[in-house]
């Protein structure tokens, strides 16, 4: 790691020179008793400004060493914490001229990528302050001393823990910080009856899978009048070893085998389940067998969106222009539900940070006003306090539900059979293609530019009317030879829409060797959908070759 002198005089080294030069300037810088770290450098002064960061170790930070170790639990509070005080630090600073954004100081603002974005984050052993600078140009030439400016070189200071909290600087939040978070997940319910209408005989299991929603998602749904909460006990201790699963994950049936003991041995249709950082959320339901299926994400959104609709209509509270957010190899039935209500429904590429993008949008512009947001991965975004999945309050919806569909004798998944029988049955099924070893990401290239530029006229026997691609934003009808271009563009995804409805989706993973491929298909029945799942897959296998 280099010294702040070596920084120094690296600033002056590139004084006048292009802009560009100021890359030269990543990296971690020592300053003694905190560590600069320039993680992205702004490659024009009229771009968005860099990214930096300060780090101080704990122990010289002062803070309290019980810190380390504690088993917070305020993990789901994150987004909700960032969007209510961090509006409060993200205002510019201007302390060194410069052209467009450069000279200003600011700390990072709260956005969608919240773990990314964070703007100060406690972890064990260290404290970080992440901020944008705009590093000083005259036009497009360095103006490198005025940087020297900018207090990053003189402007860090330390002080005991005890010390700034008796001055007003730190503020350790507690159970009112709960209380603040759980006003809004309580406010989010539509039906006030539908939990206590059933509450002497409705029972759920709960496990947070040795996570952080031990705590907020019993506390939800107790208040919110469920009685009879039978959470899976061994599951219940937050352990970052998860020593009763293999998986801690929602969509993985065998993390629930202690939850499904305990709802045999208590006559319990209803499993709840949320992952270690309580932002996804998965159900079990038992069929008319007597068998606990895992419904999957598609599956769970699509009928919680059905009732949430239904719910907002029948009680008054359905916006009179209402949005549904799904992405784009999330299930389309979601859509036929959707307008089946006279809401729109659109499509962002995936991951939450597009989807809340997506919702600023619409409601920033008049266009609608969002009232369900999810992911095929059991993600699910509600309310106006977060911008990102947020398992407590969609738990409390998801059990509103439950409650509702029990007062009427029947469960869950009844309710989603009833909507196929109502829509069609749809059906989705996720390919993996592994490309691993040295030739990994070149097969992963090769792949998608054989599909992009020669796309498959037909598939599994049946016609391609459209092909979308996702790079450039492209339509083309592979009927007429048109082009056209939609909304959605900057992303390595293909899209192939089938003469049966069929939709198939190709992209390579973002983290791993291996290239995705969505089957989104619908049948006149179960029989159809599954065949097609079957037909379509076969396909799939054939790209591996």
């Amino acid at each position: 790691m280099k010294t702040k002198e070596e920084l120094r005089t690296s600033l002056r080294a590139i004084d006048h020179k292009s802009y560009p030069a100021y890359k030269s300037l990543a990296g971690s810088w020592s300053f003694g008793h905190y560590t600069l770290n320039i993680e992205h450098v702004q490659g024009d002064p009229f771009a968005a400004p860099s990214q930096l960061s300060v780090t101080v170790d704990s122990q010289t930070a002062g803070f309290p060493a019980g810190y380390w170790g504690t088993p917070w639990n305020r993990t789901a509070l994150e987004d909700y914490l960032l969007r209510r005080f961090g509006r409060q630090a993200g205002h510019f600073s201007r302390q060194a001229k410069g052209s467009g954004k450069s000279g200003i100081l600011a700390v990072t603002a709260p956005g969608q990528e919240v773990l990314d974005r964070t703007d100060c984050e406690v972890r064990s052993g260290t404290v970080t302050l992440r901020f944008e600078a705009g590093f000083p140009a005259n036009g497009r030439t360095i103006n490198a001393r005025e940087l020297e400016k900018i207090d990053i070189f003189t402007g860090v200071k330390i002080m005991p823990y005890d010390e700034a909290v008796q001055a007003g600087m730190i503020t350790v939040m507690g159970q009112e910080t709960d209380e603040a978070f759980l006003k809004e997940v309580m406010a989010m319910a539509i039906d006030a009856e539908a939990i206590p209408s059933v509450a002497d005989s409705f029972k759920l299991v709960y496990t947070p899978f040795h996570g952080c929603g031990h705590k907020l998602v019993p506390e939800a749904l107790t208040r919110a009048g469920v009685k009879h909460l039978l959470c899976e006990p061994r599951q219940m201790v937050i352990d970052g070893n998860f020593p009763t699963v293999k998986s801690p994950n929602p969509e993985n049936p065998e993390g629930f085998y202690l939850a499904v003991e305990l709802a045999r041995a208590n006559d319990v249709d209803f499993i709840l389940g949320t992952d270690p950082d309580s932002d996804r959320v998965g159900i079990m339901v038992r069929d008319k067998d007597g068998e606990y299926k895992v419904m999957t994400g598609n599956q769970t959104g699509v009928v919680l969106l059905d009732y949430m609709l239904d719910a907002m209509k029948r009680t008054g509270k359905l916006p009179s222009n209402p949005v549904a957010l799904k992405t784009i190899v999330t299930t389309e039935m979601a859509r036929t539900v959707a307008e089946s209500y006279a809401a729109a429904c659109y499509d962002t590429f995936t991951g939450f940070k597009f989807i809340a993008e997506k919702k600023n949008a619409l409601e920033g512009s008049g266009e609608g006003k969002v009232v369900f947001s999810y992911e095929e991965s059991y993600g699910y975004m509600l309310g106006d306090y977060v911008r990102d999945k947020d398992a407590v309050t969609a738990s409390l919806l998801l059990t509103e539900m439950a409650a509702y569909y029990y007062a009427k004798g029947m469960t869950v998944l009844d309710a989603y059979q009833a909507l196929c029988e109502k829509h069609g049955f749809y059906g989705e099924k996720t390919h993996n293609l592994v490309m691993p070893g040295l030739d990994g990401l070149a097969d992963m290239a090769k792949l998608m530019k054989s599909l992009r530029e020669a796309p498959p006229a037909e598939i599994s026997g049946v016609g391609v009317v459209q092909f979308k691609d996702y790079a450039d934003g492209s339509v083309v009808d592979c009927v007429t030879g048109a082009k056209t271009a939609m909304e959605l563009s900057g992303s390595n995804v293909l899209r192939f829409e089938l003469a049966d409805g069929t939709s198939i989706i190709v992209r390579p993973s973002g983290t791993e060797p291996k290239i995705k491929v969505y089957i989104l298909t619908k049948g006149a029945d179960a029989a159809e959908r599954d065949a097609n799942i079957k037909k379509y897959g076969e396909w799939v296998e054939t790209l591996k070759k």
